[in-house]
């Protein structure tokens, strides 16, 4: 099941994120970056009742 979801999922992903112009590979890793601290900015606001 694992190698299934692999091949499958993750190397197509996997390639067509390899084949975008490095400026938007840039712009995802920072939309990455975003999102996660979003999340984790939340937890922390949940976590002190502030939300």
């Amino acid at each position: 099941m694992k190698m299934h979801r692999y091949n499958n999922l993750y190397l197509p992903v996997q390639r067509f994120l390899s084949r975008l112009p490095p400026q938007t590979q840039l712009y995802l890793f920072i939309i990455k970056l975003a999102l996660v601290s979003l999340l984790v900015g939340l937890e922390f606001a949940y976590a002190n009742h502030l939300f």
